[in-house]
């Protein structure tokens, strides 16, 4: 995560060399946050053999965060929209996002509902390739 400015620190030591908060706080906003793993819990996903799901998130500001959960089946895959959700999102919604599940060249949308904290994927039915959901919260550290 970017931190805040050092703004109580002066910019350089008495050397005229930029201080070491400062360096790391322009080495943070320039190489950007790398994200924070996580193991999304999915509530009523079918699935056919065992997959491999992941997912990560990056906190981009105090209120908005991008992820992405990544499934890879064992044999296929499915997900109702309205009843197919994942239970752990890290961050607390403040507001209701979106989210889209982007499979074998085609795209649905799902919603992240702020209420629960859910983050509900769209229909897909007995996917077999590779899937990423990616969405956008409004959201913060809990």
């Amino acid at each position: 995560m970017i931190e805040e400015p050092p703004i109580a620190d002066p910019l350089t030591d008495d050397t005229g060399k930029a201080n070491l908060s400062w360096v790391n706080f322009f080495l943070s906003v320039s190489e950007g946050d790398y994200g924070i793993d996580w193991l999304p819990n999915f509530v009523n996903l079918s699935v056919s053999g065992a997959p491999n799901i992941s997912g990560r998130y990056f906190q981009l500001s105090n209120q908005i965060a991008v992820f992405w959960v990544k499934v890879i089946p064992g044999t296929n895959t499915s997900s109702t929209a309205g009843v197919t959700y994942i239970d752990n999102f890290p961050l607390l919604s403040n507001a209701d996002g979106v989210c889209f599940a982007v499979a074998g060249g085609g795209a649905e949308t799902g919603m992240i509902e702020a209420a629960t904290n859910r983050i509900y994927t769209p229909t897909w039915s007995t996917v077999t390739v590779p899937l990423t959901v990616i969405g956008l919260a409004f959201a913060g550290e809990t």
